[in-house]
């Protein structure tokens, strides 16, 4: 082989060298850029705090005292929206607000129980979503809200409020003496 056709053939392998090197950078940069779009997208789904769970209430009364016994629905998303799996929350926790006072005010807000995720995966069992008051007063207003396992505090639930009783009372008797 001629001198002149090893100096073009090291002339051609040295510009195929420096394309491969542009092509390889190109790539560099396009996966930098989609790993940055797929980290943002994972921040996005995580930045936001989990959506308002609900709660039910059944109120019974017990001799002279009556029993709240709460149900909590745990939310399924963020409130942006996004996918909440029940492996992303930590806590759920109750909360009530009694009246106070004459004449009766909402007095402050009380944490009541919090129950935390736990077993394989850590996830709140059946158990954590139902909470009893025996302590129970016409009037209280009930609330729970979620904690995702990164310590965002969801918003709080619906509110359910203690009957002013448990039944109406009875007729009284009414009795009269003529003279």
């Amino acid at each position: 082989m001629s001198d002149h056709r090893i100096t073009e053939l090291e002339h051609r392998l040295r510009r195929l060298e420096e394309r491969v090197a542009e092509v390889a950078d190109g790539l560099d940069s396009l996966i930098v850029e989609l790993n940055g779009d797929l980290v943002e997208d994972e921040e996005d789904d995580t930045d936001s705090p989990p959506a308002a769970p609900t709660l039910s209430g059944t109120f019974t009364l017990v001799g002279d005292s009556m029993n709240a016994i709460l149900v909590a629905t745990l939310p399924g998303t963020r409130q942006d929206n996004t996918a909440l799996p029940p492996t992303a929350i930590a806590s759920i926790t109750y909360q009530k607000t009694s009246l106070t006072g004459s004449p009766p005010a909402p007095g402050p807000l009380q944490s009541l129980q919090t129950n935390k995720a736990s077993g394989t995966p850590a996830q709140l069992q059946p158990a954590d979503l139902t909470f009893t008051d025996a302590a129970a007063a016409p009037g209280d207003d009930y609330t729970c809200f979620v904690t995702d396992t990164l310590g965002h505090i969801g918003k709080a639930s619906n509110d359910q409020v203690a009957p002013a009783s448990a039944s109406p009372p009875g007729a009284p008797t009414l009795t009269a003496t003529f003279a």
